[in-house]
């Protein structure tokens, strides 16, 4: 016997390997609304999952950030189902999240007809009519292994082979299973809100926002986003790499460094492209903001963009943004009551712009330089005056906010966002965010 605890703290005694949904049908869970998966000792767990040790359950609701998380694996997983019976000759690919809504697109066509979107919707809502039970079981590794080759899912088939568990986890749903990388649904009747837009080359599966999981929104296209989606998807041709399986298969086969080498190529050649783009503008641009989340890799996008441009004949100039911090006594406190080393009015914006203008127009500046033990200023300065053919690179999380270089005209800026953005597909149905 195992036992289980409950939220309220209520524990009660289970045979060991008893489902999840039927410690849920405790009278504790009832009218929470819809549940669609648990959290079992803070690891998120499927309802048709085995409890074998002792452990608190906590159930996961549908208009949670968990919740949608599980509901939008599952509409995925009903996609592939429909998409497996109306066409087993093609190959159904996973790409991206855009906007409330995963691309898809059939690999090897450039556009999906029409006709055959209109039937794949009409499928899934027959399978969510129909409520079939969706399963998660553990099988052996060579039964996982020869199913999957079966069915020809060669890049399920690639990513088991660089495994050596004694038993996968899978999901099956009458005849189809995939495996079990994350909780779904217990149910395809669960899965009634969602929608099939066209979106050449492949469509987009749409699904409702998870604070209001009953209700679908418009969908919004966003062209800029899907570009860089699909420059990255004709990066995966060149390097013949378009999922976890085909990487490990690289790396191998002792082809690893070739992959790394031709990657850091591929990067080298944008920014190369970027610095000539600047380039064509040298009359305007003056300054280059650069801007991305935490850890994207500014500093060194902003080294490789600075050795370009020199090969094109300019002099780049950084400017730390962290030397312009203000002292901590006027640095904002966030909600907590501590200081908000984040926020756009921890920068002495005033000091910056001032510095600016006067560099760009040939003045020598002190530089201020700080001091992050002390939390504010050294007393030395450093001394900067621009050469012939410079331009400014400043890289920082506000780079491309407007307030930040209010004082600077617009036509003498180059704003770049950097980013890890893309990503590497564990298989054709299992997408990593």
């Amino acid at each position: 016997m195992i036992q289980v605890t409950f939220p309220s703290g209520k524990k009660r005694d289970y045979p060991s390997g008893t489902l999840v949904e039927a410690v849920i049908a405790d009278e504790e869970f009832r009218g929470l609304g819809p549940i669609v998966a648990v959290m079992v000792n803070n690891d998120t767990a499927s309802l048709t999952y085995r409890i074998e040790i002792n452990c608190n359950v906590a159930p996961v609701l549908l208009d949670t950030r968990i919740g949608a998380n599980v509901y939008r694996r599952s509409r995925c997983f009903l996609l592939t189902i429909a998409a497996r019976e109306l066409f087993p000759d093609k190959r159904l690919v996973i790409g991206h999240s855009l906007g409330k809504g995963y691309f898809y697109y059939f690999d090897g066509m450039d556009r999906v007809p029409d006709s055959d979107l209109m039937n794949l919707e009409q499928r899934m809502k027959e399978l969510v009519s129909e409520a079939h039970p969706i399963r998660r079981k553990v099988v052996s590794y060579l039964e996982a292994l020869q199913s999957f080759e079966l069915i020809k899912q060669e890049d399920t088939v690639l990513l088991l082979k660089y495994r050596n568990d004694p038993k996968i986890p899978i999901y099956t749903c009458g005849s189809y299973l995939d495996l079990a990388h994350a909780p779904l649904v217990p149910n395809t009747s669960v899965l009634q809100v969602f929608e099939i837009l066209s979106y050449p080359p492949g469509f987009v599966l749409g699904y409702p926002p998870w604070k209001d999981p009953q209700k679908m929104i418009p969908f919004k296209p966003n062209p800029a986003l899907f570009s860089v989606f699909q420059e990255y998807k004709n990066w995966g041709k060149i390097l013949n790499v378009s999922c976890v399986g085909r990487l490990n298969d690289m790396i191998t086969s002792r082809r690893a460094r070739e992959f790394i080498e031709v990657t850091e190529s591929l990067h080298d050649r944008k920014i190369s492209n970027i610095a000539d783009r600047i380039n064509e503008r040298r009359d305007q641009i003056r300054l280059i903001l650069i801007a991305g989340p935490s850890s994207s890799g500014k500093t060194t996008f902003s080294k490789k963009l600075a050795i370009q441009l020199r090969v094109l004949g300019r002099n780049p100039v950084p400017i730390s943004l962290d030397d312009y911090f203000q002292p901590r006594e006027l640095t904002p406190m966030d909600e907590q009551g501590n200081y908000n080393f984040e926020a756009l009015e921890a920068i002495d914006i005033e000091l910056l712009n001032q510095q600016i203008i006067q560099l760009l127009q040939g003045k020598k500046v002190q530089q201020p330089q700080f001091d992050f033990h002390r939390g504010g200023r050294k007393p030395e300065t450093k001394a900067l005056v621009l050469p012939r053919r410079s331009v400014l690179i400043l890289e920082g999380i506000h780079g491309l906010n407007e307030l930040l270089t209010a004082r600077i005209p617009s036509e003498q800026k180059f704003n770049i966002y950097v980013s890890a953005l893309t990503q590497l597909n564990l298989d054709d149905h299992n997408r990593i965010s």
